[in-house]
């Protein structure tokens, strides 16, 4: 009986352990399962591009704070940490696009344009675990106090609509639904500011202060600045007490929303997203990309209409402006195509641009100016022997130099000296002719006859003339007249003052007649060739005044003037050459010597002219952009006059005292080109359109009745 009841009691054991297994097995399953489904839904990691302090593991989650889409995080992986702010990369052609890799060319997302930064957000759970949020549960009614406290010393205002403003941080707009932006320089008890007084900084639009610091701009000159309508009247300031409640929020979110795509479809109105402006819709709605609420859009063309409807002028992808058609449809991307309208094309190719971009992109311009261009031509120069004072001496006689008075190259000679003593029997045979005519000349003329003696004197005076052609000297001819002695040799004098530069003979050199034995030159005056290149030879002319320097010697300068401009250019250079005079005190000025040349032009008398920075030349035409009004500029093609070291002279086209862009002129001719290409396409589509057109009316004449 005992056994039988320990076998019983034995079997109930081995029963029960057994159910106790089967549980727990089924209980481990149920585990892994859920940490399976739990480890897929973790796989991705969302966060905001704005706040990427808030994250998500759900897809389609939203900010917080302003209400974007958590964008995903490439390359995270389940069962990684959270990343910071700092392992975190932006693509800067795409900040949506986000990772937790460096690729080339990525940037940090602390440097991204949609960056906000975070301040004092203590209640916000950043902890990874699933969308952050504010933990009311964690916090006591003390603390929720003086953080209430704190938050009446703050103003926020949206960067949009600035009468949007509250005193509680993490509020978004009313309107555009945009997170506020505090207000820097704001303290506790200072009057609300109005929108003229509030500035923000141009490269950063969402940072806004009530100090207008160096640079900043009034609110109303920010690109995201939208101007009050009748509508928003009742969304005006918060005044620190918060918002409506989220169903009144949404009622009148949904009343403007209707209001406002009423008017939109009345008024021709555009809508685009403050953070993507590619995106441009025909009503109000939210942003595909980041689902913020659009905004209407900013014109910054021409002029706008004050009432009636606004004419489509023609219709153009917005990611291609070169792509337009006249009529609505898509683009060869897929995308809408938006309207432009006439009121924002100006006339011709003028060019509008907002201040907020003008300042960007760093636009000046200065007046165009009537005055007098005179211009200091610069070149390098050769020193040269001035023509007309160089001299040849040569024999005019064979004969033999017996006596040589100047031996060496470079020795200097006065005029009228003795170089060498030359002989030849037909200068001695010349000489006894003359004698011998002096004695029958006397004789004849004793005769007492007229005609006779006139005979006597002619045959005496034929001798002398033939010692003169033989350039012998007048006074060695009266000199053998009175002494009536024949000399063996007869001396060789110097027609000038000088440098004898060559010597070709020593004594006892035969010479024949017509053959050169000195060259002799005057350094007194010399020549400067300068090459002057062929665009700068309307500015010279002769007597223009010139001053010459040396590199070697800074002591020197010497001023002469244009003698002579030489009528051809050379071939290879193509410059021409300058004749310039100089007196050479003391031979400072040696020949082909290398000379700094300053040519200072006459001034040409009141000419319009402009800096040289406001003329784009093309090689086909010349451009400058005038300024008609603010932020409104028009090409003009000009032509060129004279041209100074900083200025043009503008012969037509422009106006003394009109304004013209002198920086950032490219990117303007840059637009101005584009609208000529666009309205040149549209004519040309239109002129093609015309014939098809009238051959459909003509095939379908009753198609009007």
């Amino acid at each position: 009986m005992k056994n039988r009841n320990r076998m019983f009691l034995i079997t109930g054991l081995l029963i029960a352990g057994l159910s106790i297994g089967l549980a727990i097995n089924g209980l481990q399953a149920e585990l892994a399962n859920a940490a399976t489904v739990q480890a897929s839904t973790e796989d991705a990691l969302y966060v905001c591009a704005m706040h990427p302090w808030e994250v998500s593991h759900e897809k389609g989650e939203s900010c917080s704070i302003c209400n974007m889409a958590l964008s995903e995080v490439e390359g995270y992986k389940a069962g990684d940490p959270i990343p910071t702010e700092d392992e975190l990369f932006v693509d800067p052609d795409s900040p949506m696009k986000i990772s937790v890799m460096q690729h080339e060319g990525w940037i940090p997302i602390k440097e991204s344009p949609f960056y906000q930064e975070r301040e004092g957000d203590a209640g916000m759970d950043h902890s990874g675990g699933g969308h952050s949020s504010m933990d009311h549960g964690s916090m006591n009614h003390d603390s929720m106090d003086h953080s209430k406290m704190e938050m009446q010393d703050e103003l926020f205002v949206c960067a949009m609509h600035p009468w949007e403003f509250s005193h509680e941080k993490g509020e978004s707009c009313t309107i555009c639904n945009m997170a506020l932006t505090k207000v820097e320089g704001y303290k506790a008890g200072d009057p609300m500011p109005k929108e003229d007084e509030l500035f923000v900084d141009p490269a950063d639009p969402m940072k806004v202060s009530v100090t207008q610091h160096n640079g900043w701009i009034p609110i109303k000159q920010s690109p995201y600045y939208q101007p009050k309508s009748s509508d928003d009247s009742g969304h005006e300031g918060h005044g620190g007490h918060g918002h409506d409640s989220e169903s009144g929020q949404d009622h009148s979110m949904q009343s403007r929303s209707t209001q406002e795509s009423t008017a939109s479809a009345d008024s021709g109105t555009l809508w685009t997203c403050g953070m993507h402006p590619d995106v441009i819709e025909d009503e109000p709605g939210t942003c595909p990309i980041c689902q913020m609420d659009l905004v209407t859009l900013k014109r910054s063309g021409g002029p706008t209409t004050t009432g009636g409807a606004r004419k489509i002028k023609y219709w153009v992808a917005p990611m291609d402006p070169t792509f337009i058609s006249d009529e609505p449809g898509k683009s060869p991307m897929g995308m809408d195509l938006v309207p432009v309208y006439e009121d924002e094309v100006s006339g011709g190719s003028t060019v509008s641009i907002d201040p907020v971009t003008l300042q960007n992109i760093g636009v000046v311009s200065v007046p165009a100016k009537r005055t007098d261009l005179f211009r200091t031509i610069r070149s390098n120069g050769t020193v040269e022997i001035a023509e007309e004072n160089e001299v040849k001496v040569n024999s005019r006689i064979s004969g033999w130099v017996e006596k040589l008075y100047v031996g060496r190259t470079g020795d200097p000679v006065r005029k009228g000296q003795p170089l060498l003593e030359i002989y030849s029997p037909e200068l001695v045979a010349a000489q006894e002719e003359f004698i011998l005519a002096l004695q029958n000349g006397e004789a004849l003329s004793a005769s007492g006859i007229p005609h006779v003696s006139q005979g006597g004197r002619e045959l005496i005076k034929a001798a002398r003339r033939r010692l003169q052609l033989w350039n012998v000297a007048d006074s060695d001819i009266d000199r053998l007249e009175q002494t009536r002695e024949v000399r063996r040799t007869l001396p060789v004098y110097s027609p000038s003052r000088g440098i004898v530069m060559h010597k070709n003979v020593v004594e006892g050199t035969a010479v024949k007649a017509g053959m050169d034995l000195f060259t002799i030159t005057d350094l007194g005056k010399v020549w400067v060739k300068a090459q002057v290149y062929e665009y700068e030879l309307p500015w010279i002319k002769e007597n223009d005044v010139v001053i010459v320097t040396s590199s070697y010697d800074p002591d020197l300068e010497l001023t002469g003037y244009i003698d002579y401009i030489y009528p051809t250019l050379d071939p290879r250079s193509r410059t021409a050459e300058a004749r310039i005079v100089f007196d050479n005190p003391g031979l400072i000025l040696r020949p082909d010597m290398y000379v700094d040349v300053r040519i200072q032009s006459q001034p040409i008398m009141g000419v319009v002219a402009v800096p040289k920075s406001a003329v784009i030349r093309s090689g086909v035409r010349d451009l400058i952009f005038v300024k008609i009004d603010e932020g409104l500029f028009e090409p003009r093609e000009v032509q060129l006059g004279l041209e100074t070291d900083d200025s043009y002279e503008i012969t037509n086209n422009l106006d003394a005292g009109e304004e013209v862009v002198i920086s950032a002129q490219f990117l303007l001719d840059s637009e101005a080109t584009l609208q000529e290409a666009i309205e040149r396409r549209i004519a040309k589509r239109r002129a093609l359109s015309q014939p098809a057109s009238a051959e459909v009316a003509a095939a379908n004449p009753q198609a009007g009745h």
